[in-house]
């Protein structure tokens, strides 16, 4: 699983198979925010990514730190960032 630039207009993640087969975009913001550093769950059954809203992390705006099923459904916003930080961390408890 990657996402592209930083600075891509709603800039998706991708999930592709360790052989390189089945590239499939899994997520991408409709509202041209740009997801960043995914990262997926212990259990591999959610991706956690930060969504930067405006597309440029140069303004460091209030980022997102959201949740999306591993098929791409089930969109939801854990944390609102104020500071511009945006690198998702599981914590297994």
């Amino acid at each position: 699983m990657f996402s592209g630039p930083w600075d891509e207009l709603r800039g998706p993640i991708w999930a592709v198979r360790p052989d390189g087969t089945g590239l499939r975009k899994v997520f991408e913001d409709p509202k041209d925010g740009t997801a960043i550093t995914p990262t997926w769950s212990p259990d591999g059954h959610k991706i956690m990514f930060g969504l930067n809203p405006y597309g440029n992390t140069d303004e460091h705006g209030s980022n997102k730190l959201s949740v999306i099923n591993a098929d791409g459904t089930g969109y939801e916003v854990v944390l609102d960032l104020h500071s511009g930080e945006r690198e998702p961390e599981w914590i297994d408890r």
